[in-house]
């Protein structure tokens, strides 16, 4: 990715290589480690297609192709190319079944994430000497194989919201009418090509100002973060409702 080609504060190339989707969620807390190691689960087979949206992208969305009767769709996707605009940006990663249009697991991808991605990978490299491995220019372009969790119960927009641990009504088909589960259960694994640069360049220099925060709404009220601390709170009055019981 050449520095002078990038529309913003990075660029990043996403290519969603192939799925595992579970019958079962596991917990939220469970390791993804300890899950890639287990054998023996059932698994969700059917048609399924993947999704990216981003920040501020509304309708505007890029997909894979719908692959049939698996529960292991291997997705091979084309190569998706997005330029950052700034460090706020998250992108979304859905896994929907494409007979119901319903989604089976989301991840996200915050901006800042990805570039921490990059500099542990830079921190951790044995070919490089301390003095590059503090300047931000001497770094590299971070190209890895990622693998990461699909969850479930994550909320529509992007920012703030991720998941908590409050119970949630399961509305899958599969469900029973008693069954109840957490926000934020791990539904499947999505294995990724992510390659990320960062503008370095119009970062440290340039005829204009680089800008690396988003512009937020000057409405000082929004109802959405209101229902964010809502759902906050609740859980963490949820937790401790626990904490007091096991003792």
């Amino acid at each position: 990715i050449s520095q002078d080609s990038i529309d913003g504060v990075a660029s990043i190339r996403i290519k969603l290589v192939r799925a595992c989707l579970f019958d079962r969620p596991y917990a939220p807390e469970t390791d993804l480690n300890y899950i890639l190691k287990k054998e023996g689960r059932a698994l969700r087979v059917g048609d399924h297609y993947a999704r990216v949206t981003w920040t501020g992208s509304g309708t505007e969305s890029k997909r894979t192709r719908t692959v049939f009767q698996t529960a292991r769709p291997l997705f091979d996707s084309e190569v998706m190319v997005f330029d950052i605009p700034h460090y706020g940006t998250e992108y979304r990663i859905e896994v929907i079944d494409a007979n119901t249009d319903q989604v089976v697991g989301t991840a996200l991808f915050p901006a800042q994430s990805l570039l921490q991605w990059q500099r542990d990978e830079m921190s951790t490299s044995t070919s490089l000497p301390l003095r590059s491995k503090l300047d931000i220019r001497a770094q590299r372009e971070f190209h890895k194989k990622k693998t990461i969790e699909l969850r479930q119960g994550v909320k529509s927009g992007f920012g703030l919201d991720y998941f908590n641990t409050a119970k949630k009504k399961d509305d899958s088909p599969k469900a029973d009418s008693t069954d109840e589960g957490r926000a934020g259960e791990i539904s499947g694994w999505m294995e990724c090509d992510i390659e990320l640069q960062e503008n370095t360049k119009g970062l440290l220099c340039g005829p204009e100002v680089q800008e690396i925060a988003p512009n937020t709404t000057p409405d000082d009220f929004r109802i959405d973060l209101v229902q964010l601390h809502i759902a906050r709170i609740g859980a963490l009055i949820a937790d401790i409702k626990k904490l007091v019981g096991a003792y």
